[in-house]
This record gives C-alpha cells, structure tokens and sequence, in this order.
C-alpha cells in the first residue's frame, strides 16, 4: 500500500482513491458541500439534495471517476457535526473509509487533512484510522 497525505490540493495527486472528509450538511449550498461539488461537477451537492450522503459520522459515498480530480475515485466520508470536529472523528472517519476501501484492492490513496487542523496533528489521526 502507498500512502499519501496532504494537507492542500489533494485534487491534483494521481492515486486509486481521494479521500475526502466532510462534516454534517444538509444544504446543497454549505461551503463544505460546494467545496466537493465543484470536482465532481455537482455530484456531491445532488447526494446531499438527495438525503443520500450528508456527512453523518462514519457514514460515506463513494464517486467514481471524479470530473476534476486526479484520482480514479472520490471517497467522501462524514466527520459528524462541524461544531463537534476533533481528531477522534477524523481518525473514526478514516477508518471507516479504510473498512469500506480495503476489499476493493486499493493500492493507492490520498486524504485530505480536514480544514482546521494543523498538519501534524491531522495526518497522524488520519494514519491512525487507516
């Protein structure tokens, strides 16, 4: 398995899968909703129209072959309610993407480091969850 982290510009790093973290949402118009949105030309913001993904803690979509990333698929996995985002959740995020993930035969993978946390502190939650 290769791993890797980045804390920016995920969207431009060749790998099997992006993993992407996202808190609760429930409007298509949220920030965290568009940011996901705009690489994967409104995909996101339509599961969330749909009530099919929102964010919800350990809860995740998976997009494949996203409009404008590197990677050949997006797995959007929920950190719970933004006023509650810790670390804790981000390593529980991780690591339920990675039970999701590591059937499928992954060999690559980039995570985002959720915005808010420092580098450091957020790639080792991120490790410890994968």
């Amino acid at each position: 398995m290769k791993y890797l982290l980045a804390d920016e510009n995920i969207a431009s790093v060749q790998a099997d899968v992006a993993i992407g973290f996202m808190a609760e949402a429930s409007d298509p118009q949220s920030p965290a909703v568009q940011r996901w949105s705009h690489l994967t030309d409104g995909l996101v913001a339509d599961l969330v129209r749909r009530d099919e993904f929102r964010g919800d803690r350990r809860s995740t979509a998976l997009i494949h072959k996203p409009a404008r990333l590197a990677a050949d698929r997006l797995m959007l996995v929920g950190c719970g309610a933004p006023a509650k985002l810790t670390l804790a959740n981000v390593r529980d995020a991780a690591g339920a993407a990675w039970r999701k993930l590591r059937v499928s035969g992954v060999r690559s993978l980039v995570a985002g480091i959720p915005e808010g946390f420092d580098a450091d502190r957020g790639v080792r939650a991120v490790v410890e969850g994968v």
